[in-house]
């Protein structure tokens, strides 16, 4: 896999964060020179700490070859979900709706380049917007969102499966087999990094309205605490060591 560039399906692979491995909240980090990406002058390093969740949108709307036109919809608007709102408009898309349950998320997803917003709540997604898309970025994983997937996907369509499910999750492929779908799964990213900057250097792509809020460094346990139990409100919650 690393031999032709697919290094994040590499058996082997160590991903800071991801245990046993530590991740970044300390002073320094020592980084081979090729895993290190140079943020030109005009990219904050607060968008540059949101380059990772965009990575994942970016790898997504790749494996799925979208192209400039196409509708897409995006079913979860957390952090990578609207990532990935940001990266279908960045590859082209002219109709990019995003379904979620919270309003918050719904009104950061239109500032990200949403044309549309659905709330799950108060509307039946898959009557709404069905066979309304050429590609759909599934970014939650549950499995009314995985059904609902097969759903707003018109025929021929290409479905990305972006969130994580549990290993049992239940899925109606007949709807999938009937369609013709093409799904593919999505397990982080690779390539993507360099994109990544240069979208964020040209304007193409802005991630503030990502940012809902902010700690210091010394206030790092606080930071995790407040992220795990303010979802409803919090979107990311940067750390900032400056």
């Amino acid at each position: 896999h690393c031999l032709s560039g697919r290094y994040n399906l590499c058996r082997d692979v160590v991903f800071m964060a991801t245990p046993p491995h530590d991740g970044a909240f300390c002073e320094y980090v020592v980084s081979p020179e090729d895993f290190a990406y140079k943020l030109p002058e005009n990219v904050s390093t607060e968008a540059g700490a949101t380059i990772e969740p965009l990575s994942v949108g970016l790898h997504a709307v790749n494996l799925v070859r979208l192209k400039a036109g196409e509708s897409v919809v995006v079913l979860g608007a957390g952090p990578i979900g609207l990532l990935a709102v940001a990266a279908a408009g960045a590859a082209g898309a002219t109709d990019i709706t995003a379904v979620d349950l919270v309003p918050m998320r719904l009104e950061a997803a239109r500032k990200l380049g949403a044309t549309r917003t659905v709330n799950a709540k108060e509307q039946d997604v898959g009557g709404e917007l069905r066979n309304a898309a050429d590609v759909v970025l599934e970014c939650v994983g549950a499995e009314a969102t995985l059904a609902q997937a097969f759903e707003v996907a018109r025929p021929g369509a290409r479905v990305a499966w972006i969130g994580m499910a549990s290993s049992t999750a239940q899925v109606p492929l007949v709807k999938a087999q009937a369609k013709e779908l093409l799904i593919t799964g999505v397990f982080r990213y690779a390539n993507v990094y360099q994109s990544a900057v240069n979208l964020l250097a040209a304007g193409r792509i802005r991630t503030d309205p990502l940012i809902t809020h902010r700690f210091r460094f010394p206030e790092v346990k606080e930071a995790l605490s407040f992220a795990a139990q303010n979802r409803q409100v919090a979107l990311k919650t940067m750390v900032n060591f400056e």
